[in-house]
């Protein structure tokens, strides 16, 4: 997009024109009148009152799409889980972990169970590499499998009964 410089009358409150700029891979955070970020932050379309000139930065978010693991095992009794996640941006994957989001699944039993995202508030969030803003979560799944009973074919003076596992009856 493009945008032409917005006149003002100096001490006079008026709206700020709404961003027509687009970056792809990338949502419109506001504006910020430093390019760092580290200065006076206004909002889209917000309600100013200002005295001189100043000029505006863009700001933005890196979306990113939260993808949940997904772990498949045999039955053992045991407990099994499934706590971690990738975070790709486009089709890239993001070296980012988000303290306050954690994934979920865990049982002991066969069958399969869906993973549950905890924390995740599709807004920003911010690690040393930029600011992310969640705009899709992936959940994976937790399958545990019964183990298959291997066959193995009766003679003619034995037969076998199945319940949990094979047994001879003679």
């Amino acid at each position: 997009g493009e945008m032409n410089g917005q006149k003002r009358i100096e001490g006079k409150a008026g709206r700020l024109e709404a961003n027509a700029f687009t970056w792809s891979g990338h949502t419109f955070k506001g504006w910020n009148t430093k390019a760092d970020g580290s200065g006076k932050a206004y909002a889209d379309k917000a309600r100013v009152t200002l005295k001189g000139d100043i000029t505006l930065y863009a700001q933005w978010y890196i979306n990113v799409t939260l993808v949940s693991d997904s772990l498949t095992v045999e039955w053992d009794g045991e407990l099994h889980a499934v706590r971690t996640y990738t975070v790709k941006a486009g089709k890239q994957a993001v070296k980012a972990e988000f303290p306050d989001i954690r994934v979920v699944a865990e049982e002991r039993n066969a069958g399969t169970y869906p993973v549950e995202f905890r924390g995740v508030k599709l807004n920003e969030t911010k690690d040393s590499t930029g600011t992310y803003l969640a705009t899709k979560v992936v959940e994976g799944k937790l399958t545990i499998e019964k183990k298959k009973p291997r066959f193995v074919p009766p003679t003619a003076q034995q037969s076998l009964v199945y319940n949990g596992r094979w047994q001879r009856l003679i």
